[in-house]
């Protein structure tokens, strides 16, 4: 591993796991100053930045077929020696759990941890200028900016209430603008929400002001591992969507579908089967992480020989969110047998592909974080209630590319529509950390595979805060 890597990894491992905070001090500002005293450092930085958010405890697990997508009832496991296991505690949301407790705990330090390493290259970037030797530093500086914004973004969707009139005023979480690993001031809902889209409106800015990848750079070479200019307008449609501003959320989603050039294609239904399987989606993704760890993970979770306690199956009655039964020749989805396989030990997740399969060399490994499909189900939901029509023809344009036929406008109510696209994210993005997050904004009451009911709200919506921060933060 590159020496600047390693050398950003030290200093995050010192910002958590210090215990004498002055000690170290001295030694973290020499490592600073050697990684950040060329253009180079600052590459390597945010290669490190990105490596740690496919980490394990983030998005290459916790936060995408792992514990949000556990939350959303998306898996099961009904062995009888799987009891107690943490897929078994979170599906029941048992937050107290010391297991659950720990992977919860997890993601919220990991997150931080990359927030603060964004922040120190927001802090000695500021310092630098653009030159022949460092074209890339202005869009390193937005991608700081859009990495910060995501990841409080996210937490914020896990850690507190779900944005509304009654709620916007409550606690939601600290909003870290530097490298330290004192606890920050706690803000509210609206302001932390305020401040993610001001992070991305400056990065936003950022780009716009400047030509972002054409330069000769090799640090430019994949664009999709980095947020990048549409990136960052897909993740303000995102966040609009989260707190219902339609017309925004449908602007920056549009934008992102109709750019000029554009890059960013719906795969066609025969494709399907080799769009993720455990690479960078192209030519759907907008944003992913490279990591050549994704299938091992995925296959030890979903696909391993050895089917036992740590197994997490797909839930049986999968068959009715993909309304099986009204397959046809000539409409049929084929995410259903590409996304999944029913075996003896019980129906598995195959989308990240499996431990037998020899590694394509001419593809990225990693997972894909936002994909163009999504923009469509955004544009759709927020079209609806001004052009029914049009929405349709939006969420037309995903299901026709899957294999199924168009739905008519006479076929569909705005209740109907609702709950098809809904049906519709979940087909799409099953393992992928997003259904959970949609369950909460829509305050929808969650089922189990045996039909047991778990009532929105709070309880289930908001997790626990790390004792620590309970204890220490600012509020």
């Amino acid at each position: 591993m590159n020496k600047n890597i390693l050398l950003l990894l030290l200093v995050m491992s010192f910002l958590l796991g210090s215990c004498d905070w002055l000690d170290v001090e001295t030694k973290n500002k020499v490592e600073e100053d050697e990684m950040f005293s060329d253009p180079q450092g600052y590459r390597d930085a945010m290669w490190g930045i990105y490596a740690s958010m496919a980490g394990e405890k983030l998005y290459g697990n916790y936060l995408s077929f792992g514990f949000v997508d556990q939350l959303a009832q998306l898996f099961i496991n009904k062995r009888s020696e799987a009891t107690e296991t943490v897929l078994n505690q979170v599906v029941k949301y048992n937050y107290e759990a010391e297991d659950v407790k720990d992977e919860i705990d997890a993601i919220w330090l990991n997150a931080y941890n990359v927030i603060a390493a964004a922040n120190k290259v927001l802090e000695k970037i500021n310092d630098v200028e653009k030159s022949s030797d460092f074209p890339e530093r202005d869009v390193i500086e937005a991608e700081a900016l859009g990495i910060r914004a995501m990841l409080h973004f996210d937490l914020l969707r896990l850690f507190a209430p779900a944005y509304g009139e009654s709620t916007k005023n409550s606690d939601g979480i600290p909003y870290s603008y530097d490298f330290s690993k004192e606890n920050k001031t706690m803000y509210s809902v609206e302001q932390v929400y305020n401040n993610i889209l001001s992070d991305l409106t400056a990065a936003q800015r950022i780009y716009a002001n400047q030509k972002a990848f054409e330069t000769k750079s090799n640090y430019f070479k994949k664009q999709f591992l980095h947020i990048n200019q549409q990136a960052v307008w897909a993740i303000k449609a995102r966040v609009f969507h989260s707190i219902s501003e339609s017309d925004s959320a449908f602007y920056y989603a549009s934008r992102v579908v109709n750019m000029e050039n554009n890059s960013y294609v719906l795969a066609s239904a025969e494709n399907i089967a080799e769009l993720n399987n455990g690479y960078i989606a192209a030519p759907e993704c907008i944003f992913g992480l490279y990591s050549n760890q994704m299938k091992e993970r995925a296959s030890t979770i979903f696909y391993q020989r050895g089917v036992g306690a740590q197994t997490s199956f797909v839930r049986q009655d999968y068959k009715t969110i993909f309304d099986v039964n009204s397959f046809t020749a000539s409409n049929t989805d084929y995410r259903y047998t590409a996304y999944f396989e029913k075996r003896t030990t019980g129906i598995h997740l195959i989308k990240f592909g499996n431990y037998t399969e020899t590694i394509d060399d001419s593809r990225i490994e990693g997972m894909n974080l936002i994909r163009i499909p999504e923009m469509y189900y955004i544009m759709a939901e927020a079209a609806y209630s001004k052009n029914s029509v049009e929405a349709l023809g939006y969420l037309n344009t995903v299901l026709e590319s899957r294999g199924l036929a168009a739905i008519a406008p006479e076929d569909v109510n705005e209740g109907s529509f609702k709950e098809m696209l809904f049906n519709e994210r979940q087909k799409e993005l099953w393992g992928e950390g997003q259904i959970f997050y949609e369950y909460k904004r829509l305050n929808k009451n969650l089922y189990n595979d045996d039909g047991e009911e778990f009532v929105a709200g709070d309880k289930i919506f908001v997790l626990p805060l790390p004792a620590d921060e309970i204890e220490y933060g600012n509020r």
